[in-house]
């Protein structure tokens, strides 16, 4: 951040009254004890490391807060290429190289406000609604696993 890093960020949410009660998850490309150590004297609830897996996050959330999360579970047997009709892959399959590589870097990363962007661009410099539609559909439910398996796929095309 350009401003202040993270675990000055956390110091000062936590020392303002109105925020010493939000729960504050640290999530970092380091995963050094130090960098734990840090995280906790801050005042982090929790540490995650990157690439950070969807479900660690979600439970982090989950006993934070307190939440239940309500979601339906995937067939294991299916893999999202089975679960997206053929003409969608022709057409993620017919993106430039480049592209996909953004949007597999993106999705990697858990850059949403990027996998937004560049899946505007895809609907919109290649033309592809469908496909555009299908990663923004894996976006908003946030299944990058399957997201970014189907931009493997459709690397190999």
């Amino acid at each position: 951040m350009p401003v202040m890093d993270g675990l000055e960020a956390t110091r000062r949410i936590k020392a303002d009254p109105k925020g010493e009660k939000t729960s504050v998850i640290i999530l970092t490309a380091s995963a050094l004890d130090e960098e734990r150590r840090s995280a906790s004297q801050s005042g982090a609830d929790d540490f995650l490391s990157k690439p950070c897996r969807e479900d660690e996050l979600f439970e982090s959330i989950r006993v934070l807060l307190g939440v239940v999360f309500d979601h339906e579970e995937a067939n294991a047997d299916e893999q999202p290429a089975a679960r997206t009709p053929a003409w969608n892959m022709e057409g993620l399959g017919r993106l430039p190289r480049q592209l996909l590589e953004e949007l597999r870097d993106a999705t990697e990363s858990g850059n949403r406000k990027l996998l937004n962007q560049l899946t505007v661009q895809v609907r919109d410099a290649a033309g592809d609604g469908p496909s555009a539609l299908v990663l923004q559909e894996l976006a908003d439910k946030y299944e990058f696993d399957a997201l970014t398996r189907l931009l493997e796929e459709a690397y190999r095309r």
